[in-house]
């Protein structure tokens, strides 16, 4: 219990967005995804941020850490089950947590994932791989422009009739609004852009694996080259992250291209791979911390693999 003297402020209040006053719950089963994000919220200058695997484990994490803001990883491999998850937050005794502005992450966000988290008493949606800029607005949103909170039989939550895009990136939110990128850096403009080299690369990397269960005689010969291209764009542009996480890709890929009783089990890491070079694509220079982060998780991803 905590003592009648500690203030517990309204975290539906609007407020000045400043970082430094964020109370942040990760919760994602997903080791590597659960700290990237944490590392992201660090780099856009949040204090206290703390992550959580399952549900018993968010629970404890937000009341301990008075948390306000909760993000949630919505992954069909997860562990946690967001829809349940978010509707017992939406339900819990304790009026605070009930409250807290909650962001969903997912790298397959569609509509109808967007209607049943709306639903279920979701705020603000986000498509992985996401960039620091991407998370700050998604903050932002939820800090300075609360949705107003609906308490009623039939749905606990956010006021659901504000339109949100979930794929919006504008300044303003009308339809006739056009989204406005000038301040997105090079780096994150790399998937916008579907021409720059590296998301060329990436591209011809990401068809190439698919080969692996179609054509698995022709399919280690063009992932060796869509490898050996992607290296040669990312050694030209002395991006060292996206260098070292294609080392770690071609090195576990080699394992699988020699042993075919690895491929059956090669599809997880395969993908963690691709998304991790996608993130990192997204993730600009200046968060040098964030994308080393990133690629040495991915490294000791595949370290534990190959010992397994």
């Amino acid at each position: 219990m905590y003592g009648d003297s500690i203030h517990i402020e309204d975290v539906r209040k609007k407020r000045r967005y400043d970082p430094r006053n964020i109370r942040a719950t990760i919760a994602c089963s997903n080791r590597f995804n659960r700290n990237l994000m944490l590392e992201i919220m660090r780099t856009l200058g949040a204090l206290q941020v703390d992550g959580a695997k399952c549900n018993n484990t968010l629970f404890r994490t937000i009341e301990d850490q008075r948390s306000t803001v909760l993000v949630i990883d919505w992954n069909d491999e997860d562990e946690m089950n967001v829809v349940d998850a978010v509707k017992r937050v939406r339900r819990y005794h304790d009026d605070n947590i009930r409250r807290i502005p909650i962001i969903a992450t997912s790298s397959q966000l569609t509509k109808e994932m967007v209607l049943e988290g709306r639903n279920a008493g979701i705020d603000e949606f986000l498509r992985r791989p996401c960039s620091p800029t991407d998370v700050e607005k998604r903050l932002k949103m939820v800090i300075e422009t609360p949705r107003p909170f609906v308490d009623s039989k039939v749905y606990i939550g956010p006021c659901r009739r504000r339109k949100n895009p979930a794929d919006y990136h504008g300044p303003r939110r009308r339809d006739r609004d056009q989204s406005n990128i000038k301040d997105i850096s090079d780096a994150e403009k790399q998937l916008i852009d579907k021409k720059a080299p590296l998301s060329v690369a990436l591209s011809g990397l990401r068809m190439a694996c698919e080969l692996l269960s179609s054509d698995p005689k022709g399919a280690p010969k063009r992932i060796r080259a869509a490898l050996n291209k992607a290296k040669q764009i990312a050694v030209q542009e002395n991006d060292q992250a996206f260098v070292k996480t294609l080392n770690s890709f071609e090195a576990f890929m080699e394992i699988v291209i020699h042993s075919p009783s690895a491929q059956k089990n090669a599809s997880f890491i395969i993908t963690t791979g691709i998304t991790t070079l996608e993130q990192l694509l997204v993730l600009p220079r200046e968060f040098g911390s964030a994308r080393e982060t990133v690629s040495n998780a991915f490294a000791d991803a595949i370290q534990r693999r190959m010992a397994a």
